[in-house]
């Protein structure tokens, strides 16, 4: 019988699987997907820790929504990722969406800039980030805030699900005793 570690391991491996694949190739994250692995999430907790477990599930979903809930407000994220993110809350509480959440936002600008390099933006996107963080510093430039080109993006779901299995298989966090 699996113990509570492997079971999360191959749960968790099975949704990222299924939402990259989706995220890859349909450019979404389904509900179908989200929303029965976050009631799953729960009760898998429940099972393992009893009413304990419910409510470190339910703090996990609900602090990945609170802390990545307004990079989907400004639209930086689809509404899918955020439900990802909340998935890795209600599997593996508070601390796992928070890592999983944080690793993501690195290994999603490692994406971000393999995929300008290739489409030949990278020197145009820079050049636009130096004049804003000048603009922000020189009190005689007006602020100037980088447009966002919203037809070009990357599939953040894969960045998470990157991040996730990361995390199960070999934090970074913690092998660095960042925590």
């Amino acid at each position: 019988m699996l113990g509570k570690n492997e079971f999360l391991l191959h749960i968790i491996s099975l949704i990222i699987c299924i939402a990259s694949f989706t995220d890859l190739v349909k450019g979404k994250i389904y509900n179908w997907l989200t929303l029965p692995a976050i009631v799953l999430g729960i009760y898998f907790n429940f099972y393992f820790s009893g009413f304990s477990g419910i409510g470190f599930s339910i703090l996990g979903a609900i602090v990945a929504l609170i802390f990545y809930g307004w990079i989907f407000y400004l639209k930086f994220m689809s509404g899918g990722d955020i439900k990802l993110l909340m998935v890795m809350g209600a599997w593996g509480g508070t601390r796992y969406a928070v890592e999983v959440g944080t690793l993501s936002i690195f290994v999603g600008g490692v994406m971000a800039v393999i995929a300008l390099f290739f489409s030949g933006k990278i020197l145009e996107t820079f050049n636009k980030i130096y004049f804003f963080i000048m603009s922000v510093f020189l009190k005689e430039l007006k602020t100037q805030l980088p447009e966002i080109d919203r037809t070009e993006s990357i599939p953040y779901g894969f960045a998470i699900s990157v991040a996730a299995l990361w995390i199960l298989l070999e934090n970074p966090f913690a092998r660095f005793g960042i925590w």
